[in-house]
């Protein structure tokens, strides 16, 4: 009922009747103006992985929108209890959950500011390095551990 927009290369005749096709969509270009957009953005990260969200959440969080994402065991390490609003357990509460966003651009806004600030406090490349220079600085000196 959303009319939801999927982007990409072999989903022809894949879809179900309602959802637009849209060609791919470049990864520096493109998506940062499509994650920038008014929509509900979806992840479907199980299909992929099963403990912890792909990229998708973090980069639709850097670029200051709300994410739907399947619940995942890896979540609340990553982004405490604060964003669970943005879970969904199965279809019925992935469509009662987009309905919310849709209804209420402010509470939204207000979801996608908290996963922004997580996303830059927590997940950016620099923190990552920052993290892996201290384990190895705390493995060469066990005072440090």
């Amino acid at each position: 009922p959303f009319r939801p927009v999927v982007y990409g290369a072999g989903w022809e005749g894949q879809l179900p009747e309602g959802v637009e096709l849209r060609g791919p969509a470049d990864y520096n270009h493109d998506l940062p103006r499509i994650y920038r957009s008014d929509a509900v953005h979806l992840s479907f990260t199980n299909l992929q992985m099963r403990a912890c969200p792909n990229q998708r959440v973090f980069d639709v969080g850097a670029c200051g929108n709300a994410v739907l994402n399947d619940r995942l065991e890896g979540w609340t390490d990553l982004f405490g209890r604060d964003l669970d609003e943005l879970l969904y357990d199965d279809v019925q509460t992935l469509v009662e959950r987009t309905e919310s966003l849709l209804a209420s651009p402010e509470r939204r806004r207000s979801l996608a500011e908290t996963l922004r600030t997580v996303v830059l406090e927590k997940h950016t490349i620099r923190n990552r390095v920052e993290t892996l220079l201290s384990l190895l600085q705390s493995r060469g000196n066990p005072e440090q551990a």
